[in-house]
């Protein structure tokens, strides 16, 4: 068998199905457990109105595992529910991030190719997480290939996008940072379809407030994220960046933190609008990455959250026909 055998066979339906199966082996030997975090537990038996009239820090990320509880509720351990939801996830993930980057360059390899090459290394990874980003991983995927199907002219109904869109911030919001990241990459996708328009008079005076709006929303869910942070140290705003990449800054001082914090802003930044790779509709890939980085100065789990689109990326530029 020759390289280019081995290759065509490793690329094939066949062999995504056969990792799959593999993986879904694992996790039912109980070789793997995703756990329901002790901030979910600790709500059990709470009602909607309760969690949410009460603006419990947890409401969203408490809503996000209704399903596991239920499972739980009906007799399956919920952490054994949990673990089934996460596999589909997985997939789910592996599948929407591979859609998308067959549309984003079109010479890349097929699509059945990097579902594989996504999935290998996803799955190792995933063995050593508890769980908690797996649903942020798909709602980041669910985004991308909104956007990217958006972006490149499939054609879908308003009010199943905004759907979509509501469902992949609502999976992102197991927290705080990686909501943002979700944000991010729902602003930029609307921003992008807006500014080709806003020469047109009549489209402007449609479109003007809800950029008005948008903007205000935006603006107002950082301001709430800064304040929520800063207010969890009590004030003491170099200890919001120990959990997250800002912390190796703030090791050295405050002016190093904010210098380091600064240049990893405008890094992000730069690379997010002028980077080409991949090309075409690539944007919809750096954005969130971008805001990953950026938004990953104060949370590790922030930064982790675009490690599937990074992984993307990395097989877009690597795999080809």
């Amino acid at each position: 068998m020759t390289a280019t055998d081995l290759r065509r066979h490793l690329e094939s339906p066949t062999a995504f199905r056969v990792a799959l199966g593999l993986y879904a082996v694992a996790l039912a030997l109980g070789l793997k457990r995703f756990l329901v975090w002790d901030q979910i537990l600790v709500l059990e038996g709470a009602g909607v109105w309760s969690v949410f009239s009460s603006l419990h820090p947890h409401a969203f990320r408490w809503l996000v595992m209704q399903p596991a509880v239920t499972f739980g509720n009906a007799g399956l351990a919920p952490d054994a529910a949990f673990t089934v939801i996460c596999f589909g996830l997985i997939w789910a993930t592996t599948v929407l991030f591979a859609r998308a980057g067959s549309l984003v360059m079109p010479s890349a390899t097929r699509e059945s190719a990097l579902r594989v090459w996504l999935f290998l290394p996803l799955a190792l990874v995933t063995l050593t997480m508890n769980g908690r980003l797996i649903p942020a991983f798909a709602g980041l995927a669910l985004l991308t290939a909104l956007h990217v199907d958006q972006a490149v002219g499939v054609r879908r109904h308003l009010g199943w996008l905004i759907a979509g869109q509501v469902l992949g911030l609502l999976l992102m919001s197991v927290s705080s940072g990686t909501f943002a990241v979700g944000a991010a990459a729902v602003t930029w996708s609307w921003l992008s379809v807006i500014a080709p328009r806003w020469s047109d008079p009549s489209i402007r005076r449609v479109m003007l407030p809800l950029v008005v709006v948008l903007g205000a929303c935006v603006g107002a869910m950082c301001l709430a994220l800064a304040w929520k942070a800063v207010g969890f140290f009590h004030g003491h705003a170099l200890a919001v960046l120990d959990h997250g990449l800002g912390g190796q800054f703030a090791r050295y001082g405050a002016v190093p933190a904010v210098i380091g914090c600064i240049a990893t802003l405008i890094a992000a930044s730069v690379w997010a609008w002028r980077w080409r790779f991949p090309t075409l509709h690539g944007a919809h890939l750096r954005v969130p990455i971008a805001a990953s980085l950026a938004l990953g100065l104060v949370g590790y789990a922030t930064l982790t959250t675009a490690l599937p689109l990074v992984l993307l990326v990395g097989v877009l530029l690597i795999v080809r026909d």
